[in-house]
Formats: structure tokens, sequence, C-alpha cells
């Protein structure tokens, strides 16, 4: 029998650039949002005598309509990174309200943060309030953002009948400089509302005190894109043209509930029936028209339904959907798949690529990787 020559990851996709900058860039592909449609349980967590005990939802895992597999996806909560938080006022078009809690009366009780049209007295003059916060996002730069809601305590509104909602943005940057003359871009694109019809002594129609939450998917997961180490969301009322959406929030509460995911790593320890990875000259010959390709697969996150796919094509080819083979295994094990009969050409040169994917993101190849001649 004639000889062979394969090799692995001759050819491979770049991965796609991120940075940062004012105005919002599209997303990269490789880690678009994907809006969770799926069933979800938050499971409870508890840590005794140096162990963390996590306890599964058992109705859902013995629910008929569960299909498995089931999967556990990482979560973060990022809180405002610095403490930076602001307010903007239409009557004091010039005044920075930097970190000022004090600002608005009875701060403590009513809340320092505030959205929409209101009054210092019955009788004076109104105006317009808006607030921004600058929240932590490091943790989930370059990640898949799954799903992300921004929590904030609401402890006031003008009223409550009729009811209204909140409206969320996501802002350029803010600093000590921000003013209601030098306010940060509020992009339109970028938005959530949720209802918002919480009061101190639940009077007017309002219900108690108590936490509001906006789905902020979108917006996290474009920090996440572009790489950005904090995120700023701003508050405005939804009609700045009437005092009964004023609402007041706890300035110091705001988070963000992050459930991310992290690409399966490009694998390792490639291999063609038992030959390590080599390119040009190097690659080693197989004396087999179905040779097996193996690799060691990783996830970061340590999911355990992982798949590898493995790609081969004619040397000064292209990668295509039709000459592949794929196996499942779990994180960090070696998977083997052996290409079918009448798939290679006796004398030919092959080369080779596989990449991993879990239950939400396929990861990168291998970049010029060696691999053996086959």
């Amino acid at each position: 029998m004639g000889r062979e020559r394969r090799g692995c990851g001759d050819q491979s996709e770049a991965p796609a650039a991120k940075t940062k900058s004012v105005k919002p860039a599209k997303p990269a592909a490789a880690v678009d949002a994907v809006v969770a449609t799926d069933r979800r349980s938050v499971m409870p967590l508890s840590l005794a005598k140096g162990t963390l005990s996590l306890r599964t939802d058992a109705k859902l895992l013995t629910d008929p309509a569960t299909k498995f597999p089931v999967y556990i996806d990482p979560s973060v909560t990022g809180a405002i990174a610095g403490g930076a938080w602001t307010t903007v006022w239409s009557n004091h078009k010039t005044s920075s309200f930097w970190k000022n809690a004090s600002a608005l009366n009875n701060g403590s009780t009513y809340g320092s943060a505030g959205a929409g049209r209101t009054e210092d007295c019955s009788g004076c003059s109104d105006f317009i309030v808006r607030s921004l916060f600058q929240m932590d996002t490091s943790k989930v730069r370059g990640k898949q953002i799954l799903s992300a809601m921004f929590r904030i305590e609401q402890r006031h509104a003008w009223t409550c009948s009729p009811k209204s909602n909140a409206k969320l943005w996501m802002t350029s940057s803010i600093s000590s400089s921000t003013t209601w003359n030098n306010q940060p871009t509020w992009y339109s694109n970028y938005t959530a509302q949720t209802a918002a019809n919480r009061k101190v002594g639940a009077i007017h129609g309002c219900a108690g005190t108590g936490t509001i939450e906006f789905n902020a998917t979108s917006m996290v997961a474009h920090a996440a894109a572009s790489n950005w180490s904090t995120l700023t969301l701003g508050l405005r009322a939804i009609d700045e043209g009437n005092k009964n959406q004023w609402k007041r929030f706890n300035h110091s509460s705001p988070k963000l509930a992050i459930t991310y995911n992290t690409a399966p790593a490009a694998p390792s320890d490639r291999n063609s029936d038992v030959k390590g990875c080599a390119t040009g000259s190097s690659r080693p010959y197989v004396r087999t028209l179905t040779p097996a390709l193996a690799v060691k697969q990783t996830d970061p996150d340590n999911d355990q339904g992982l798949t590898t796919t493995f790609y081969w094509w004619q040397s000064g080819g292209s990668r295509n959907e039709t000459n592949k083979v794929a196996q499942s295994a779990g994180n960090k094990t070696t998977v083997a798949k052996a290409i079918p009969a009448g798939k290679l050409t006796d004398g030919n040169t092959y080369v080779w690529q596989a990449r991993t994917n879990d239950a939400h993101a396929t990861g990168p190849s291998r970049p010029r990787a060696s691999s053996p001649s086959t």
C-alpha cells in the first residue's frame, strides 16, 4: 500500500480582535449574546467546614419535560465599579453630583438616586434628574453572555396610580466631569424597561420598597464582546414631561447578575494514529486510509458535555462541512475518531483540524498547529 501524508492545523481561523471604543461596536460573532430560552433554575449554595455544596432542583431533574443533558452555567455578580455613580440635574446644568448621596433630601429613606421630573417644594419650579452607574464587568470580558439582569432597590415613586415602568439605558462612560450639559451618550439601541411601582409605606397604589430588575443581556453582551472592564447604565423616566413617573432608588444597591459561558479551549495533544502533529517535510506517514484522529478537549468552565469535531481536507484545499466526524466526552478527556473508509485517497497529502463545542459555543482551532503526516 502506498503511504499518505497528513498535516494537522495547517490552516486556521484567526480570533477576532476586541477593542474598547466610546461608541458601541458590533460584537464579535464568536461572543454574540445568546438570549436563553431554555428552562433555568437557580441552585442554592452553602458553605460548611470548608466545603461548598450546591443543591440541584429535584423537580426540574425529575420533570418528564426536562431534556438531558442538563448543564450548570457559571454566574457572577457585578457591583458598582469603584463606587462610580452620579446624577445630572436640568436645573443645575453645569454642576457635578459625582458620588453625591445627599443632593436629594432624605436620601437614606427615599433613595439618593432619582429618575424623572420632580420639584423641591409644592409650587416650586420642577426639573429633571437622571442617574448613572458604572458597573463592574471585568470578570466577563470576552465571555459569552447567556443572561444578565440589572437590579436596583426602588424606594420611592411619585404615584403608582397609574402604574408606570422605569427605563434603563446603556451609556458611554461617566466621570466627575459629568453634568447635565456634559452627559454621556445615551444609546437608544440598548435599553430595557420594567415595572417600577414601589414606595416607602406602600401608599398611593404602590407596593413597599424592594428590588426591581431589568433584562440587561444585550448591554452586558456588548460590553463583554468589546472587552470592557466597566459598563455604564443610566436610569431616565420614560416620560420626562410630567411628575407621575418620578422615582427614587438606593444608590448603593445596583447589581448585575450575569450568567455566562466560556467557549472551550483549542484542542491539545493532537495526533493521527498515535503520531504527533507536524507540518511540511516533517509530516510522518500513516499506513491506513482510515486513520484515527485524536485530541484532548478542555473547557475552562468545566462543562462535561463537550463534543469535538474533526475536519480534514486535501492539502491546498479548504475546510468544509462534508468531511468531518465528531466525538463526545467529558472535560479534560482525550477523544478519538477514525476517518470513515472511502474518504481518503492513497498517496495524497491531507490537512486536519479539530474544534470543541459545549452547549453554547464552539471554541477555536489551534492556529498553525503541527500534526503528524499520515
